[in-house]
């Protein structure tokens, strides 16, 4: 269902310069080490040109973030495309590595004695849950929620934006043709940002689901603890390289 919305909202979508300027934010982002906000922007420019350096770039800032479990699959989707022997491909590998060891590090671990313990008459010793922001059900659906969000509400903005313009065309037949593209990227917008919407609400009712579920068992709440035209594409790259 989202498929087709998205394919519209790309096709109909900014041009090469709108998608630069939000590299631009991802750039701003990384220099003032705002790990949250070059990811949202690399994610926007990567739903306009799937490029690999901004899967790679923003897999940088998500586990410069302290969240691998959000960097890994997007290290393995970069790996897949950038098949090349890179710098960038290496030092993927490398830091696939540290997350890997940051994850497994805080996965549930199970009973040294295999289970023994009841039957030797001692309790066994309860785990933690799991904290609600780790939850991937949940992490997907803000995720994917989230930059359709976004991307909605860009596509809405353009579309309001150009049906201003129409009135600028040279003819009648293009003042037609743009106020008939606005009218549907003012659709796709709408469908696209409701859908956002609507999985971004869900991902947030599921981790306040989880998250009431860790504080019954554990009698405490849990605690919260970057297309690149070609002539750009080392810059995104290098930009993650250097953090």
């Amino acid at each position: 269902m989202l498929a087709l919305p998205l394919a519209l909202a790309l096709s109909l979508g900014p041009k090469q310069a709108e998608i630069d300027a939000i590299i631009d934010q991802a750039e701003a982002a990384f220099a003032r080490k705002d790990w949250d906000g070059a990811s949202r922007a690399l994610a926007d420019a990567y739903l306009l040109d799937p490029r690999p350096d901004l899967l790679y770039a923003r897999a940088q800032a998500e586990r410069l973030a302290g969240r691998c479990n959000v960097a890994l699959p997007l290290y393995e989707k970069f790996l897949e495309a950038e098949r090349t022997d890179s710098l960038a491909a290496a030092d993927a590998r490398d830091n696939r590595v540290r997350c890997q060891k940051v994850v497994a590090s805080t996965a549930p671990q199970a009973p040294a004695d295999g289970g023994q313990g009841r039957a030797n008459g001692t309790r066994p010793r309860k785990t933690t849950p799991g904290a609600w922001y780790r939850d991937p059900a949940g992490g997907v659906l803000v995720a994917i929620g989230g930059v359709s969000t976004i991307i909605g509400g860009s596509v809405l903005g353009i579309s309001i934006s150009r049906d201003k313009k129409a009135s600028d065309a040279a003819n009648e037949g293009g003042f037609v043709d743009r106020k008939e593209v606005a009218r549907t990227q003012h659709t796709v917008g709408i469908v696209v940002l409701s859908i956002g919407g609507a999985m971004l609400v869900a991902g947030v009712v599921r981790w306040a689901v989880v998250a009431s579920k860790g504080e019954r068992s554990s009698g405490s709440s849990a605690r919260v603890r970057m297309g690149l035209a070609p002539a750009r594409r080392g810059a995104a790259v290098s930009l993650g390289l250097r953090f």
